[in-house]
């Protein structure tokens, strides 16, 4: 079927701008044909935020928090379009003046919910990316959210479940990272709310926790603008130490990873802590 709206093109899974992240080589299920996309596939790293339709304003807040700080560091924030963590999440990414690419389960001439309708068209002037591997007015179905929580998965190293109940499609987001080699991350929650179990459950099955936004970044690798500020001053030694930081560590866990003498770690690690950078507490050691 032939999109309406000419801002839409197709690309065939043998066009060679076809994203690599979907290529059968890459993608344990990729799509058959192609996708159909709205705007631009811009270069750079990116991460998908999901969660529940049905979100708490701490939830919301959240999502919209860690896609605003996340954006102005540069990355790129990976969603559903749908209401509620989804929303919340191209939302904090559109705020900082970032990009965010939309996957949907609908076709792109028939976004699903309507109400979302503007959204994704600020998105689409913000340079970012409306994608579906489904004809432009196809229609929303059960089936069509599980399968394009796939696509979600498939563009991000780093998915982050935000308030999520048993059943939650993101927690099939998640488990489709996990069998890709993703990296899957989760914002703890009350632990007495249904809407939290599924994400809670993930983060006792070995999932990275985020107390705070930068901890995001430091799971990539990434050292925060703020940060590189506040030290630009570190050498090579002690920025090493800062990225084996992205979760708490002993000395020896850090010595291991970063193949530094142990009394260069003892050393640079004392001189991170007098500049604030880390702090110590019952031999573990962890970023600021």
């Amino acid at each position: 079927m032939k999109a309406k709206n000419r801002d839409i093109r197709f690309i065939s899974v043998k066009d060679a701008d076809f994203p690599r992240e979907l290529s059968e080589k890459e993608c344990p299920w990729p799509p058959k044909k192609g996708i159909y996309l709205k705007g631009k596939l811009s270069e750079g790293r990116r991460v998908a935020i999901v969660g529940t339709r049905r979100a708490t304003s701490y939830g919301k807040d959240s999502a919209r928090k860690i896609g605003e700080i996340l954006a102005k560091e540069g990355l790129i924030i990976v969603s559903g379009l749908a209401l509620g963590i989804d929303s919340s999440a191209h939302e904090g990414a559109l705020a900082a003046g970032g990009i965010t690419w939309a996957v949907l389960g609908s076709g792109i001439d028939n976004i699903y919910p309507r109400t979302n309708k503007e959204l994704s068209e600020k998105i689409f002037r913000g340079k970012g990316a409306i994608i579906s591997e489904y004809e432009p007015e196809a229609e929303a179905s059960k089936w069509t959210f599980p399968e394009r929580n796939r696509i979600v998965a498939a563009l991000s190293e780093l998915i982050i479940v935000i308030e999520a109940p048993e059943k939650s499609g993101a927690l099939i987001t998640a488990r489709l990272g996990l069998e890709a080699g993703k990296e899957v991350a989760v914002i703890p929650g009350d632990i007495s709310r249904p809407n939290f179990q599924g994400s809670n459950r993930l983060l006792r099955e070995g999932a990275h926790m985020i107390a705070e936004p930068k901890d995001a970044l430091y799971l990539l690798g990434i050292v925060p603008n703020e940060k590189k500020q506040k030290f630009d001053n570190l050498d090579k030694m002690e920025e090493a130490i800062l990225q084996c930081l992205s979760g708490p560590k002993n000395s020896d866990e850090i010595i291991a990873e970063t193949k530094l003498a142990a009394e260069i770690i003892s050393r640079k690690l004392t001189e991170l802590e007098l500049k604030n950078a880390v702090r110590r507490s019952a031999g573990i050691w962890q970023r600021l």
